[in-house]
């Protein structure tokens, strides 16, 4: 209870009792009377369902607890009603055939059983929330008796029909199990004496309705003394002789386990009536027909003994059996049967392929060649490799029941995270008798197809990564071997397992596909389908050009190569005023690529602005795009020129044009004269000579070069040349002048 606001106050409290003892529940709050402030008094709740007559599952219910005086309080009470159970491994016990113990005297006069008691186990487990307190016993049914009979004939009657000792024991006979506990029982048997054996074993469960019983099963058998031959057949011998041991004809027998061999045997009827014989066969494992019949005077009629042994032969004891024919007249035919069982051959040979990293049940068939239930114990051994490797599984039930004459199908689990062939033996072995059975399973693991995809999309000499995400189930870690290749991706060598980037850097536009593969001894291959798209780039970084109209300029530009092999690229313009190499090739580039230089010149045939691409190709390193940005300004006067008098002196010109021109010289002083050819290719230079023949005195003239091309372009380009002797330096700035006004002519 809260301590109340007012210091020194006392509470009563009372709680609505009625209302919880329909749930079981039992609250004692009378002795609260008054209780002082900030003191503690405990009280205690008690659940008995079986007072309320509570049914199974979970009880709730509110507790009103009033304060006189003050507010009421609620306090939620919950329980759980549970009933004590128990799970059984098995409904069934049946044991094999058992031979009745017989006992010897010992030294203090007590009988001592010899052979020991054959036992089997039965599970119990408590899977109930509340411990189970358990015992367990064996009955037989007990017959009643008429209670209306006198009494000596009824106590007569009971007594011979009371039940013998059932021969069965359980060991422990009881025991408590906590929640989810399980424990084991063992159930002995031991016959007394030759007959079958039936009981119950009846499992009582402390306040639970549940009762389990579990059908027992078992057959006693006295020791027996088996004389071979049983009978032996003595010929006819003459009243005097001193007796010749009888032949008995053994007909032998041998194959393995489970499996048939026949042979023949002839009869013949030497009378003069028809015989119908039936013949006795003894041995559990022979079998012929029921009955021959042979015509009269029939020689060699053959009968089929065959032999199916269901049981191993044990080193030199081998199975005896004997057929008889009894004959009309009297006598018989009587033959011996020897037969030698061997270890079973392969009940079947299995061979799967399967991917790797996909789970792969398989169905064994086992089947049960008894008329009785069978349990085996299924044994896996390896073949191929040795040793399963922790990236492989195989596995399975470590037991398997089988009904009795009847086929089922036993699940083995194969998995595998690499490729490569596993070979076992499966053995289903009844450990009882001993008697087996085996398969051979080989599973060859392929390498499964691709696990996903990467797609990955960037423009052409551009670097992309995508991440690969690879788990590792193993607890050790795993190392990997990449492999890929596609032109343009790159990936690490090796790697230790975990998330890596995988770049890729393509040099050629379009769409590709690829592959890239894991390799790990651990866990395998693991392959991926790569889908790359390679845009257009955008054009490198442009060249600018500035020369004036007539002259040139040849600038060195750049671009990094990244084909990993020597490669030639081709080189075009798609302007004549750039010029360069036609080809040039790029030795094999580093990982980040290398640079390579090349000249672009660019001589201007008119004036203003020139524009043109520099296309590069190449098979291997792509395509790289230059934008070439020239401007052409108007021409300067070359010169002076001093020519000393009766001298010459040489002056170069080319033809800027892209084709071939005829050009005019003049000189307007007649002391100069001209020689030039008048004629000039496309793009090709030339010398003209100018000879002085005046006097000493100086003179000052100039040279013109014209064209009916230059006379078109006269309003563009005012394109001309002029040479001159040494006049003075304001002369020269003069004549610079009147050139700019000058016409074309």
């Amino acid at each position: 209870m809260g301590p109340d606001p007012k210091e020194g106050s006392q509470h009563s409290v009372m709680s609505s009792e009625i209302l919880v003892s329909d749930f079981g529940f039992s609250v004692c709050l009378d002795l609260v009377k008054r209780l002082p402030c900030c003191e503690t008094k405990t009280f205690e709740v008690c659940f008995d369902p079986q007072s309320a007559n509570v049914p199974l599952g979970k009880v709730d219910v509110l507790l009103p607890i009033k304060v006189r005086g003050g507010p009421t309080f609620q306090v939620r009470l919950r329980a759980i009603v549970a009933e004590p159970s128990l799970c059984l491994s098995r409904d069934r016990l049946e044991f094999s055939s058992v031979q009745s113990a017989f006992f010897a005297q010992s030294s203090n006069s007590k009988r001592v059983p010899v052979r020991a008691p054959q036992e089997e186990t039965i599970q119990l487990h408590n899977t109930s929330q509340v411990p189970c307190k358990w015992s367990m016993s064996m009955n037989e049914a007990v017959k009643e008796v008429d209670k209306h009979l006198p009494a000596s004939e009824h106590d007569k009657l009971w007594e011979e029909m009371r039940p013998a000792p059932c021969g069965f024991e359980v060991l422990p006979s009881g025991g408590t199990l906590a929640p989810g506990q399980q424990c084991h029982v063992q159930v002995r048997f031991s016959p007394t004496e030759e007959k079958c054996y039936r009981g119950e074993l009846q499992i009582q469960i402390c306040q639970s309705s549940q009762r389990l019983r579990v059908p027992v099963l078992g057959c006693g058998l006295q020791p027996r003394l088996e004389l071979s031959p049983a009978e032996l057949e003595l010929g006819p011998l003459l009243p005097q002789s001193h007796g010749e041991e009888g032949t008995v004809v053994t007909l032998t027998f041998s194959c393995n386990v489970r499996e048939k061999q026949s042979q023949t045997i002839l009869l013949s009827n030497p009378s003069s009536e028809a015989w119908t014989l039936k013949p006795i066969v003894e041995g559990k494992y022979w079998k012929g027909p029921e009955f021959i019949h042979l015509e009269a005077r029939q020689k060699e009629k053959a009968y089929q003994v065959t032999y199916r042994p269901l049981t191993m032969s044990c080193g030199n004891k081998k199975h005896q059996g004997s057929i008889f024919f009894p004959l009309p007249d009297g006598t018989g035919l009587r033959y011996q049967l020897e037969g030698t069982a061997e270890a079973p051959r392969c009940s079947g040979a299995i061979s799967r392929q399967v991917p790797c990293r996909n789970s792969h049940t398989e169905l064994i068939p086992v089947s049960n060649w008894l008329q009785r239930p069978q349990r085996f114990l299924v044994v896996i051994d390896m073949l191929k490799p040795e040793n399963l490797e922790s990236s492989s599984v195989l596995q399975g039930c470590s037991y398997i029941d089988v009904p009795s004459s009847a086929k089922k199908d036993y699940q083995l689990t194969f998995f595998s995270y690499k490729e490569g062939v596993y070979r076992a033996k499966v053995t289903f072995l009844n450990e009882t008798t001993g008697e087996y059975l085996f398969h051979m399973v080989t599973f060859k693991v392929m390498a499964s197809g691709p696990i996903g995809t990467v797609e990955m999309s960037t423009a052409v000499r551009q670097r992309v990564s995508s991440t690969v995400k690879v788990d590792n189930p193993l607890p050790v870690p795993v190392t990997f071997a990449i492999n890929c290749k596609v032109p343009g991706v790159s990936v690490p060598q090796c790697e230790w397992l975990q998330d890596k980037p995988d770049p890729a850097q393509p040099l050629k536009t379009g769409e590709s596909t690829g592959h890239l593969v894991l390799q790990s001894s651990d866990l395998g291959s693991l392959s991926y389908n790569l889908q790359l798209k390679a845009t257009s780039s955008r054009p490198e970084k442009p060249v600018y050009f500035r020369t004036t109209l007539g002259s040139r300029q040849t600038i060195t530009t750049k671009i990094r190569n990244f084909a990993q092999q020597e490669t030639k690229y081709l080189l075009q313009t798609d302007c004549a005023d750039f010029q360069t190499a036609k080809s040039i090739s790029a030795a094999p580039a580093s990982a980040g690529g290398s640079e390579l230089n090349m000249e672009v010149t660019f001589e201007p045939c008119h004036l203003g602005k020139a524009k043109a691409t520099l296309q590069l190709s190449s098979a291997l390193g792509g395509q790289y795009c230059i934008p070439l940005i020239g401007l052409a300004l108007p021409p300067e006067p070359q010169g002076p020129f001093l020519i000393p008098a009766g001298g010459t002196t040489s002056i170069s010109f080319r033809n800027i044009f892209p084709r071939a021109t005829a050009f005019q010289y003049a000189v307007k002083h007649p002391a100069f004269s001209v020689r030039a050819p008048e004629m000039l290719r496309a793009k090709s230079s030339t010398t003209i000579t100018v000879s002085f023949t005046g006097g000493p005195a100086p003179v000052t003239s100039r040279l013109t070069v014209g064209s009916s091309t230059l006379s078109k372009l006269a309003d563009n380009t005012k394109m001309c040349g002029a040479a001159g002797a040494l006049e003075g330096r304001d002369g020269i700035q003069r004549d610079l002048h009147m050139l700019e006004r000058w016409p074309a002519s």
